[in-house]
């Protein structure tokens, strides 16, 4: 798309043609710009978190739009919305506060440390074991 409109503005040939933004109104232009930086943000989502992420991020802004709505443009509303709203914000607030508790992994240097003191203690338990072994009679089967 930016292709062709930047080679419609050069095209010297047929000035007459129309441009590829041709009747869009200033209105259309800011729905098309903020649906591709949705679009680059759910990318961003998937990138970094994952899908539950997004939708809770879906669905709180959907219940922000309808208190927005109800707010500013008079939108007719009953319980069932309300109730929507609670428990859409609500199980979100507790999703996050959860998510937020949950330790992270420690960084790359500090596992490789913990594995080696963990190896460490495992070789002298082993060895330990093999000593205390040594000295017992094996008892016969049967």
């Amino acid at each position: 798309a930016v292709v062709i409109y930047v080679q419609s503005c050069f095209d010297k040939k047929h000035p007459e043609t129309k441009g590829f933004l041709e009747g869009y109104t200033p209105l259309a232009i800011a729905l098309v710009i903020f649906q591709a930086f949705h679009g680059i943000a759910v990318a961003f989502v998937y990138k970094y978190a994952d899908a539950i992420v997004k939708n809770f991020a879906n669905s709180s802004v959907m219940a922000i739009l309808v208190v927005v709505s109800a707010t500013f443009f008079q939108l007719s509303t009953n319980v069932h919305s309300w109730l929507g709203v609670v428990i859409v914000l609500t199980t979100t607030y507790c999703y996050m506060n959860i998510a937020l508790k949950i330790a992270a992994p420690p960084p790359p240097a500090e596992t490789e440390r913990l594995l080696e003191a963990g190896e460490a203690k495992e070789e002298t338990r082993s060895v330990g074991d093999e000593s205390e072994m040594a000295g017992k009679p094996l008892k016969a089967a049967g």
